[in-house]
């Protein structure tokens, strides 16, 4: 029987400080029959000097891509090339025990059907968690859905069969950073086999607060809306395969719509704004995208057919409805805003601002952005916001002002308590930005209140908006 063959695929980008070490590791492995490539982007010759002592070894070599490909395309990049049985890929900036490709490739014998074998992963760094894991097993689409409900995205540091690989495709694509697509890309790896677990081998992922997926979830309400719209089509791509009569298409979009929308214990929601409006923006995309005969007609029905009894079922009638009536921006016509999970002042967060909770919504870091939807009439609005500032006992001060105005407004409020702030804002007609600034944002852990590392500022609970006589 002919020895697999492993190719290692190390996609670096401003890698120069931890590459050593990773590669290090990958030349400790005690399975020592194993290719290793590594894909440079964006000619980024820091990295490349870094990398070139591992080039005297002849398992290692080194490609300058001449462009930035992201990292989306450049694993692709690796995982396209010939003449390998397993793909395993390496992150820059990560490590493992010297066992790790061995207790995979053993997995591999011991379960010959399964199309990829991963570990735990052990993360240090910023933070250190463990993340163990369980084979993912069952009927196609149990698997798919089991890696979309958890966001499981570990097997992508497996040992994964070529064959797999050309069958699941690329990872995709997107206008938004391929923000959640490698879960995407799991899913649709699960789709076309088991998922082995493999007690003993660790891997051991760097924490950091600046890598390009920790950044994503600092961007704004809005981007973050669309990178959760193109995962749940992500979600339905995989799907749609398995699902060849109308009613496995139904419920297909039922799981969907549930996965997006829908809280239950542990999930996590990227994008946390109202519901009515997503789904019925979602339902659109969808529509353009799969042939979908029986929304479009519920869509276009003046009495449509009532779905309430599946799962998701209400959700998809109520926004149909919605979608229906064309209120597709119902915070424009309303002067009260709540800050909640679900809630409609969700969609005016800007930059700055951790995911919302059931009772509002933090501020994290230094500094945070707010739209005030004032540009339906001009003139002086008035603004009366509802907020709790983090803090020691005693006063915090918090700054806000709107960029096209002179001044800054300076509040000293008490903290941990429940306040109100007010100031006056003249509308030209147009929407604006409230830049807030918080001097003395601080962490929970730094003040001895738990391990929570963010950094607080306020609360965000209501905000109400007075227009023009």
């Amino acid at each position: 029987m002919a020895k697999p063959r492993i190719l290692v695929g190390t996609p670096a980008y401003r890698g120069a400080d931890h590459i050593h070490e990773a590669l290090q590791s990958i030349a400790n492995q005690d399975h020592r029959d194993l290719r290793v490539l590594i894909s440079i982007d964006d000619n980024d010759t820091g990295t490349e000097a870094a990398c070139r002592p591992f080039l005297a070894d002849a398992r290692f070599s080194l490609v300058m891509q001449p462009r930035r490909l992201g990292w989306a395309a450049n694993i692709n990049w690796l995982m396209a090339q010939p003449d390998y049985d397993f793909f395993c890929y390496w992150q820059h900036d990560d490590f493992t025990s010297p066992d790790y490709i061995s207790g995979l490739l053993a997995s591999s014998i011991a379960h010959p059907a399964a199309v990829c074998h991963f570990c735990g992963i052990q993360w240090i760094g910023q933070f250190n968690k463990w993340m163990g894991g369980a084979t993912v097993a069952g009927p196609p689409l149990a698997r798919a859905a089991a890696i979309f409900d958890e966001l499981n995205g570990i097997p992508l540091r497996g040992l994964i069969r070529r064959q797999a690989i050309e069958r699941t495709g690329p990872i995709r694509i997107t206008d938004h950073e391929s923000g959640f697509e490698e879960f995407v890309w799991v899913g649709k790896l699960a789709r076309e086999g088991e998922l082995q677990y493999v007690e003993g081998p660790t891997y051991f992922k760097r924490a950091r607060g600046n890598s390009t997926h920790a950044l994503w979830h600092k961007r704004d309400r809005l981007w973050r809306r669309a990178v959760w719209l193109e995962f749940g089509l992500g979600m339905l791509e995989t799907f749609w395969p398995l699902a060849n009569e109308e009613a496995e298409r139904k419920q297909a979009l039922f799981t969907v719509l549930d996965r997006l929308c829908l809280p239950k214990a542990q999930r996590f929601f990227f994008y946390d704004g109202p519901a009515l409006p997503f789904v019925a923006d979602f339902l659109r995309e969808a529509m353009r995208r799969f042939p979908l005969p029986w929304l479009e007609r519920a869509m276009t029905a003046a009495a449509a057919e009532s779905f309430a009894a599946s799962p998701a079922g209400e959700l998809l009638d109520r926004a149909i409805h919605f979608a229906q009536a064309g209120n597709h921006s119902p915070a424009k016509a309303q002067d009260h805003y709540r800050f909640r999970a679900g809630d409609a002042g969700i969609d005016l967060l800007l930059d700055g601002w951790s995911f919302a909770e059931n009772w509002g919504t933090w501020s994290d870091g230094p500094r945070a952005g707010l739209r005030l939807p004032i540009g339906r009439k001009r003139g002086l609005w008035q603004a009366a916001i509802a907020l709790r500032a983090f803090g020691k006992d005693g006063v915090v001060q918090v700054e806000m002002s709107v960029p096209s105005s002179a001044g800054v407004t300076v509040a000293r409020v008490a903290a941990n308590r429940d306040v109100r702030v007010e100031l006056r804002v003249e509308s030209d007609g147009n929407d604006m930005d409230l830049r807030f600034a918080f001097p003395a944002a601080a962490s929970p852990k730094s003040l001895g209140h738990g391990d929570d590392m963010r950094e607080l500022g306020i609360g965000l609970l209501s905000m109400d908006l007075v227009e023009p006589a």
